[in-house]
């Protein structure tokens, strides 16, 4: 009877455990929705801004995953990343690297005779972009992009026309 009490006790205590840690991830869960709203708030006034400075809507971007962005304003032959500002022409070149690295996760544990754990290998991508600038004080700009492959490949063939560009 003690063994099957003290079984009892440690399955309340596991599952109450498992009860907390799941009220922890929504709340981290619900602060990160809110987190990324309020830069998606922010994104749209700067936005805004670079619309009444320059009188032309930007081509943008996005960079760290949405938190940011890059504009493109082909009018002006201008590029707006963060709070710098470069013309078409004081970009040298460009490279895009894909910083990989290799996760094991594990999936789940299984109680027969023996323990054993299913464990899951993926791929985490980071895919950072260096730009060239033509400047002895800055001469390179690291821009993350992440795990979006999308946003990453969108500029880098921008900047592959940019490039072409100033050099015809």
């Amino acid at each position: 009877m003690f063994i099957i009490d003290i079984l009892k006790v440690s399955l309340f205590t596991v599952i109450g455990a498992v009860t907390l840690l799941v009220l922890i991830a929504v709340i981290v869960r619900k602060k990160e929705i809110r987190r990324r709203a309020i830069a998606q708030e922010n994104l749209s006034e700067e936005m805004k801004a670079i619309e009444t400075i320059y009188g032309e809507t930007p081509i943008t971007i996005p960079t760290n995953n949405g938190e940011a962005q890059i504009y493109i304003l082909e009018r002006s032959k201008k590029v707006r990343i963060a709070d710098a500002e470069y013309t078409f022409g004081e970009i040298c070149s460009h490279s895009m690297i894909d910083e990989k690295t290799a996760e094991t996760m594990t999936t789940g544990i299984t109680f027969t005779d023996s323990v054993s754990a299913r464990s899951e290998h993926k791929i985490k991508h980071d895919y950072i972009m260096y730009l060239n600038i033509n400047s002895l004080s800055s001469p390179t700009v690291k821009i993350n992009f992440g795990n979006d492959v999308d946003a990453a490949y969108k500029a880098d063939a921008i900047f592959n026309m940019l490039e072409k560009q100033s050099h015809d």
